[in-house]
């Protein structure tokens, strides 16, 4: 289901017609929408830290779950069971900053330049996971930009870690 939904968003990106449908969404709601879909990460250690306060942000939220769902898709890819996933948000100079980052094999230096290019993929999976056809993290890429938005990834010691930044207003805090 999730290569169809990337095939069908590539194709809209690429013609032109990715349309956001843009409404106020609670943070939190995005990121539980995403682990719902996702119950593969029971076998990871997820932790989330948001800020108390109730944080919106106006995106697509169809599409925003999507970013979120490839992401820690690829995280589940590139770890073992138990081990931990980090979703951190902050609002941070009218940014909303989302950061993943996991336990796993990292971002293999031939590709981390690369790596929100279309078909980039990495042949260092875990034995358990199945390789992806490279489209999850150039949709991130097209969705996060289309919404006014940064993304970029890191090669960690101890994993990878992937940021992307949405517009926000200070007065979308409650």
């Amino acid at each position: 289901t999730q290569i169809v939904e990337n095939i069908l968003n590539m194709s809209k990106i690429e013609s032109g017609n990715l349309v956001l449908h843009k409404n106020l969404e609670v943070v939190d709601d995005l990121i539980y929408e995403a682990i719902q879909h996702l119950p593969e990460l029971e076998k990871r250690n997820v932790q989330v830290d948001v800020p108390e306060d109730l944080l919106l942000v106006n995106v697509d939220g169809k599409l925003m779950v999507q970013v979120l769902i490839n992401i820690l898709n690829n995280a589940i890819k590139y770890t073992k069971e138990n081990d931990r996933i980090d979703i951190q948000v902050r609002n941070i100079d009218r940014q909303v900053q989302f950061t993943i980052k996991d336990e796993g094999k990292g971002i293999s230096k031939k590709i981390v330049d690369h790596i929100f290019e279309e078909f980039v993929t990495d042949t260092n999976v875990s034995n358990d996971s199945q390789k992806g056809i490279g489209l999850g993290l150039a949709i991130c890429k097209a969705i996060i930009q289309a919404h006014g938005g940064k993304i970029w990834a890191k090669d960690e010691t101890d994993g990878a870690c992937f940021i992307f930044t949405i517009p926000s207003d200070k007065e979308l805090n409650v």
